[in-house]
């Protein structure tokens, strides 16, 4: 599929045969775990996780620590002259790579893409061998140093071979494309700003310094398609801004180059109602009109903000109505595909869902591109994690802990930066000021992220008081009131406090109750449970969403809050968890870790928040055991009026 796109941008720029090519790496990969014999090796495709269901019912004794992966590859002679660059899109949670026995680099951190050069290490015409040793053992130098879930092992994500001429666009610079499209200024009537590109030019290649005088230009198409049965003929482009500048590559291998753009009547990415995508094709062209390297990436144009506590997209109200979604799946823990993060992404929108926040770590690109597609808002974050377990910390004092999360934000920005869907970069998650303070990492974190990019918010979910909550642009509340203490109706005094004492905070609210579609109690009277206990039935977690959903009026225009991330879409692997109906999964999700069933509250909000598909159902229909001879139905839906009927009869 990836060639056949570059045949369509060869189209589009009438470039030369020498564009750069991509190739996957995910097939025929060989796995292993000890480390000096590669007897009783497996074959596996990525993505790929040595954690599938090692992690289920066994505390925190799943394996965490060295796996090993190699692949054999022809390199074909005809790369001569070329410059080849290897892509891993993650390896949780430290790599190491050789090429032939030679070492090229290392990573640390599990959740961004990262790439190295690795030209100088092929043998041309030859099989070459590529060896990735992966950890995933606890280091207190990579986040996160805690978390609530499990932490995968392997290269759970996917791998490409890149190939360029001497002068590229940088696939060096932290994993991104190279490209970022920088609007500064969007309206209805004009969207302009600069698209800057990263070039990088070998010093010697094949014995021959380059100097050379260069023409970037890039170019904005409004549509870009493909048929999608045949993937024939059908190709539909409308230039709607060019622009070109002229630079110089020398001996000082890197450059950065920027060109203005200016689009008049801008179609704006307009969320779920209208989620219009720009292509912007970018050009290198030397003076004898060699073309070098040539790149289209997607984006939108819109703005998002908060005022008085609102959330505007294009200036426009838009109640954010959110999810918080873990980044695993039973039975292949993080190596999620394609089709499952549509499957995923079907079951938030049918909720009626218009925005996620992916927690502690970014998620595949292509399921940022999949929320581009779709109008989803996106939170996504860096994983500096607290938890209430007395021996973690989510901060630790260190020069590596805080060069590590540093390099983290950078890989994370960089690399989702043209997405329309990311509207804001999270910083930290639950973090307790507890021994070392972290709020001074935290101010530089933001200041850095709004240094990268000016043009979106930061934000931070937190659970406790203090000075931490007044350092990024917005605030979330995790809230349990209701599960983990006291009773749903609490959350209305908690309210009343942080209007009275924290009211010049931009606050949002997200909130969580466990409950299990296997506990279904038999009395009418409804009694909390207890979070640490093994019973969790689901009518009181029904009851905690139908209070919360009452009393904060989440994701609607009268709620005090810009908007609401309901905790947890689906149920997700945490191997500290012994609770509730089995251990090793967070049963606080609206949907089974496998998929496999919705508990009743997901269909509270299908019906206040999808007004697109008229429904109707019938709660409590596990709940086939009752104590009572009269009994109340109760139904979700998103009409007006509803009928009951029982054996035919309307009551």
């Amino acid at each position: 599929m990836k060639h056949y796109l570059f045949g369509i941008l060869a189209i589009i720029f009438s470039l030369q045969l020498h564009a750069r090519e991509v190739y996957s790496l995910n097939n025929d990969w060989k796995f292993f775990f000890n480390e000096t014999a590669p007897e009783g090796m497996i074959p596996v495709t990525l993505p790929h996780t040595w954690n599938g269901q090692d992690v289920l019912g066994r505390g925190r004794n799943y394996y965490r620590g060295t796996g090993n992966y190699l692949k054999v590859f022809t390199a074909p002679a005809e790369w001569k002259g070329k410059r080849v660059f290897l892509k891993f899109d993650a390896a949780a949670t430290e790599s190491t790579l050789h090429i032939n026995n030679r070492y090229v680099g290392g990573h640390k951190g599990g959740n961004s893409a990262f790439v190295f050069e690795i030209s100088q290490f092929l043998n041309l015409g030859q099989n070459n061998t590529i060896a990735v040793t992966v950890n995933n053992a606890p280091s207190l130098d990579i986040l996160p140093t805690s978390t609530f879930s499990n932490i995968y092992g392997g290269l759970h994500r996917g791998a490409e071979i890149i190939v360029t001429d001497p002068i590229a666009i940088s696939p060096l610079d932290y994993g991104s494309s190279g490209v970022y499209v920088m609007p500064t200024n969007v309206s209805p009537e004009r969207a302009e700003g600069k698209v800057t590109v990263k070039i990088d030019a070998a010093k010697e290649f094949a014995g021959q310094t380059i100097h050379t005088r260069l023409t970037l230009f890039t170019t904005a198409y409004d549509t870009l398609r493909l048929d999608s049965v045949t993937l024939q003929g059908v190709l539909k482009i409308d230039t709607v801004a060019t622009s070109s500048a002229r630079l110089r590559i020398d001996n000082s291998n890197t450059t950065t180059a920027s060109v203005p753009f200016e689009v008049e009547n801008p179609t704006l990415w307009n969320g779920v109602k209208n989620p219009f995508l720009y292509h912007v094709g970018v050009k290198l062209v030397g003076n004898d009109g060699t073309v070098y390297d040539s790149l289209v990436v997607k984006t939108g144009f819109r703005t998002f903000d908060i005022v008085d506590n609102r959330a505007l997209l294009n200036g426009e109200p838009y109640p954010v109505r959110g999810v918080v979604m873990y980044r695993d799946r039973a039975l292949v823990g993080s190596a999620v595909r394609p089709f499952q993060l549509e499957q995923d992404l079907d079951i938030i929108a049918e909720m009626g869902a218009n925005a996620v926040r992916i927690a502690e770590g970014p998620y595949n690109e292509e399921f940022y591109a999949m929320c581009d597609q779709r109008g989803l808002l996106v939170w996504t974050e860096i994983p500096m994690i607290g938890t209430p377990n007395i021996n973690d910390r989510g901060f630790i004092d260190s020069d590596n802990f805080k060069e590590n999360g540093r390099r983290q934000l950078k890989e994370m920005i960089y690399q989702l930066y043209n997405h329309p869907s990311v509207v804001m970069w999270g910083l930290f998650s639950e973090l307790a000021v507890r021994g070392n303070d972290p709020t001074p990492y935290i101010a530089e974190l933001n200041a850095l992220a709004k240094q990268m990019d000016p043009s979106r918010k930061t934000v931070a979910a937190s659970n406790s008081d203090g000075n931490i909550n007044f350092i990024t642009d917005l605030i979330v509340w995790n809230q349990a009131l209701g599960w983990k203490e006291g009773y749903p109706a609490d959350v209305l005094v908690w309210m009343d406090q942080l209007k009275s004492n924290w009211n010049t905070l931009r606050s949002g609210i997200s909130y969580a109750a466990g409950g299990s579609t296997y506990h279904q109690d038999t009395a009418e009277q409804l009694n909390r449970p207890s979070p640490q206990g093994s019973w969790h039935p689901e009518r009181w977690q029904t009851h905690f969403h139908e209070e919360y959903l009452k009393n904060t009026r989440a994701g609607s225009d009268s709620s005090m809050f810009w908007g609401a991330f309901v905790g947890n879409i689906f149920d997700y692997g945490a191997n500290g968890y012994t609770v509730g109906d089995r251990c090793g999964v967070n049963d606080t999700g609206l949907v089974a870790y496998d998929r496999s069933y919705r508990a009743d509250a997901y269909y509270l909000y299908k019906a206040n928040w999808n007004r697109e598909e008229p429904f109707v159902y019938l709660t409590e229909k596990r709940r086939n055991v009752r104590g009572e001879k009269v009994q109340t139905i109760k139904a979700y839906s998103n009409q007006p009026t509803v009928e009951l009927f029982v054996n035919g009869a309307s009551m």
